[in-house]
């Protein structure tokens, strides 16, 4: 769950769960970029992926969590309010998107927003690139 709304990815993307202890701003990055953070020896960038996607944002408590997705060397956090766990979803409970949001891959139970990730690493790749 992240700016008011629940999300899912495709497991097979995650990497890891970490809660976020300490963020670190990073001066003139894209708006979305909610910090880095130390993991294991290498930086990592924590997405704010409701703020990317033009939702509210809640802003960062302590319960938050950061959802480690991609593949190695393309990895990023994404922030997340509540992380439920992983849920089996069959590929025809999967409503197809009403919007051409191009981070929605479809609706699951009729709630959970599924998000489309390589889109997404795709944007804040090219935004972090892109930055002066």
């Amino acid at each position: 769950e992240c700016g008011g709304g629940s999300y899912g990815i495709d497991a097979a993307h995650a990497r890891e769960i970490l809660a976020l202890s300490f963020l670190t701003p990073v001066p003139r990055a894209a708006p979305f970029v909610a910090g880095i953070v130390h993991r294991r020896g290498e930086i990592l960038m924590i997405v704010d992926v409701p703020r990317l996607m033009g939702l509210p944002v809640s802003g960062i408590v302590d319960r938050t969590k950061v959802i480690v997705v991609g593949a190695p060397g393309r990895e990023v956090g994404i922030v997340a309010e509540v992380v439920e766990g992983i849920r089996a979803v069959a590929p025809e409970a999967i409503a197809p998107a009403v919007t051409e949001a191009p981070f929605v891959a479809g609706v699951a139970g009729g709630s959970v927003v599924l998000l489309e990730l390589e889109p997404l690493l795709s944007a804040v790749g090219m935004a972090a690139g892109a930055r002066p």
